[in-house]
């Protein structure tokens, strides 16, 4: 199983968006594989194709808020995002 916090930590310390874009969509495979579904499974379950899938989770296309709540509920989690000043800004 993948440490989720360690891998969250990591994720938020990108400052490049294709990287932080592919490293969610890696995220999202791994969560599939470890339940044990198919690409075509997976997309059955979520409403949508097979090849979206597929070039979602190579990182050809970005993945949208909307799609990434729906695939993290699917496999029991939630979405929280936090938006908040930077410590710069607090001088």
């Amino acid at each position: 199983m993948l440490h989720y916090q360690y891998f969250f930590a990591h994720l938020c310390k990108k400052n490049d968006m294709f990287d932080f874009n592919k490293e969610l969509c890696q995220f999202v495979r791994k969560i599939r594989q470890e339940a044990g579904m198919t690409q075509k499974e997976f997309a059955s379950a979520l409403g949508t194709s097979q090849s979206y899938v597929s070039a979602l989770e190579s990182g050809y296309c970005k993945i949208s808020l909307k799609y990434l709540e729906k695939t993290l509920a699917h496999f029991g989690y939630s979405l929280h995002v936090e938006i908040k000043p930077n410590e710069q800004n607090n001088v």
